[in-house]
């Protein structure tokens, strides 16, 4: 994931990042719902530790590279979610 987000300009969606993690690490670490995809924490907080000025924008459905007008917590979840895609 984290090489996926310099390859894209700073940018991962959540498709891709799950279609990535699927290939490489298998079903446990890249779940399928019947109308979501998500990825297992530990995947998530691996990928945090890596990026810490990345964060998950929920209306772009993506990671990117955290701006200065962002309003984040210490978790790095947006507080205002309007993506800048």
């Amino acid at each position: 994931m984290h090489e996926e987000m310099g390859r894209n300009q700073g940018v991962l969606s959540l498709d891709d990042a799950w279609k990535g993690v699927r290939e490489r690490f298998g079903e446990a670490c890249a779940i399928k719902g019947e109308t979501d995809a998500w990825l297992s924490r530990a995947v998530l907080s691996a990928f945090r530790k890596l990026t810490p000025d990345t964060i998950w924008d929920p209306a772009g459905k993506q990671w990117r590279k955290q701006h200065r007008s962002d309003a984040v917590n210490e978790g790095g979840r947006m507080l205002n979610a309007k993506s800048r895609a």
